[in-house]
């Protein structure tokens, strides 16, 4: 499957801007906000309000909402929510992007990427061409971008049988 995608830079300079365009306060401060780990029913909800309108995007249930909530509970992954937003990222060393963010509004949105950016000083966010961060600029251009994606060697079960089910160097 194919699809094209946009790309936004996001660091501190960039969501005080967003703030300030938006007429929004940036409350990270505000003891009441609290960040957590998503659970299934928030990635359900959010997910399918955020990317439900596309056409070509996975319906997802709550049981693989469930299942997703769990793999980035492990070591290696990470996640957080607030509000009605979430991400999901793996950190590398000197660079990130956000596997998966979405949100329902941008309040919420620009302060989990401002608490993210509070410990990684610049990331990326990698968003669906037609959808944007409130506030935050994206690369003009849409990139094409293939969703078949070679899988983790070191986490990849489905590489494990023989023979394998498919050609993994074809991609």
């Amino acid at each position: 499957m194919f699809s094209k995608r946009r790309t936004a830079i996001i660091n501190e300079k960039v969501i005080e801007k967003a703030y300030s365009e938006l007429k929004l306060t940036g409350n990270e401060q505000n003891k009441s906000i609290s960040f957590n780990r998503p659970d299934a029913a928030l990635i359900n909800t959010v997910y399918n309000t955020y990317f439900g309108q596309r056409n070509g995007v996975l319906q997802r249930s709550v049981e693989r909402c469930e299942a997703l909530a769990h793999e980035f509970m492990l070591p290696g992954a990470c996640s957080l929510c607030t509000g009605r937003a979430y991400a999901f990222w793996y950190p590398k060393e000197g660079e990130l992007t956000l596997h998966e963010f979405a949100f329902e509004n941008a309040h919420d949105a620009l302060l989990l990427l401002e608490r993210i950016a509070a410990k990684h000083s610049e990331f990326l966010v990698e968003l669906p061409c037609d959808r944007s961060i409130p506030g935050i600029p994206c690369s003009a251009e849409a990139e094409p971008l293939s969703m078949i994606k070679v899988l983790r060697d070191d986490c990849n079960w489905l590489r494990k049988l023989q023979p394998e089910p498919f050609d993994v160097c074809a991609y």
